[in-house]
């Protein structure tokens, strides 16, 4: 599988549990579930920047085949 195809699907699957803790938000009525919604978007909305970012760059730097 190649680098560009793993980074593809790595983007859907960080995108699902943003998604998921967008559902979360809007199902739960309980204080902890507003606090798992958000963590879960807070983490994996920072870890997809972060994931684009180290992309951009060392596909700048030429590290990137």
């Amino acid at each position: 599988m190649s680098k560009q195809l793993r980074l593809v699907i790595a983007i859907i699957i960080m995108i699902g549990f943003i998604l998921l803790g967008i559902y979360i938000l809007k199902i739960s009525n309980t204080f902890i579930g507003q606090i798992i919604g958000w963590s879960n978007i807070t983490f994996f909305g920072g870890f997809l920047i972060w994931a684009l970012f180290k992309y951009i760059t060392n596909k700048k730097k030429g590290y990137h085949n």
